[in-house]
């Protein structure tokens, strides 16, 4: 099964201090650009010397058009311990976006079978091929008829909220090198997933910025990296993360054996003072 949202945000925001607390929030308008949902009930492939076998059901769920309008806010408290200690929480995505009316596709499911090798090889031995390639054609057309999806009506439009998250960290900075700063996340979203991590931030240049992080969450052992990049009031960021159940270790390399999801994150803000 496969399942994404994509949308664009327009972010306004404010924060005030209070000696060594801040307190901000912040305002994000949506736009849904694409949501779509795959899911395969059945798939059975076997190939043989004298049979091929193909059997499989599933549908997908579109919704590339209409305004697909939403909003959402973060609200988030940073308290100043002492120089180097900051310890934050935040609250984020809170909300959700309207996406209009999302067209269906099925596979027209059953069973496809292919028996016929034995008499083309035959054929394929003779001197009269020219049959060959018209009959694996009318063969394989079956195959494709079973893997196109068709359309077969719409669901309608539907609100659906952000996967929230509740956020709360530490942030601790060496005495030894500022640039260095060490901490701890701790998450937990809407969806039902809970991630706890180290992160190791490198701030080498006043416009460049680094942080690794490794943690373990619901889905199992994760580990990536962020790279901001700051220009005055332009931030981008651009990011990865790679996230396995299990790993087994290989040529001293720990690597994942079960099922990997790898996410990347790209992002650009302006701020207006």
């Amino acid at each position: 099964a496969y399942s994404g949202d994509f949308y664009g945000e327009i972010e306004i925001g404010a924060a005030h201090s209070f000696g060594s607390v801040t307190i901000g929030a912040k305002i994000k308008m949506l736009q849904g650009i694409a949501r779509s949902r795959l899911e395969l009930d059945r798939l059975s492939v076997t190939t043989g010397s004298d049979r091929w076998t193909f059997e499989g059901e599933g549908f997908i769920n579109s919704a590339v058009n209409g305004l697909n309008l939403g909003a959402a806010a973060d609200l988030g408290i940073t308290a100043r311990v002492n120089d180097h200690l900051t310890i934050s929480a935040a609250v984020q995505d809170l909300g959700g976006i309207a996406w209009s009316a999302a067209s269906y596709y099925r596979l027209p499911g059953g069973q496809w079978e292919y028996s016929g090798l034995e008499e083309e090889i035959e054929i394929m031995d003779s001197e009269g091929t020219d049959g060959l390639g018209s009959k694996m054609e009318s063969a394989f057309n079956g195959l494709r008829s079973k893997l196109e999806f068709v359309r077969d009506g719409e669901n309608g439009k539907e609100y659906k909220a952000l996967p929230m998250s509740f956020n709360a960290a530490f942030k601790y900075t060496l005495p030894s090198w500022e640039k260095i700063s060490l901490g701890a996340v701790a998450a937990h979203r809407g969806n039902g997933m809970t991630d706890v991590r180290a992160i190791a931030d490198v701030a080498a240049l006043r416009w460049w910025e680094t942080s690794a992080s490794i943690g373990m969450s619901t889905n199992g052992l994760s580990g990536g990296i962020l790279t901001v990049i700051k220009l005055g009031p332009v931030r981008a960021h651009l990011g990865g993360e790679l996230l396995g159940r299990r790993y087994g270790k290989f040529s001293g390399l720990f690597v994942p054996i079960d099922k990997v999801r790898m996410m990347a994150d790209l992002g650009l803000q302006i701020a207006f003072r």
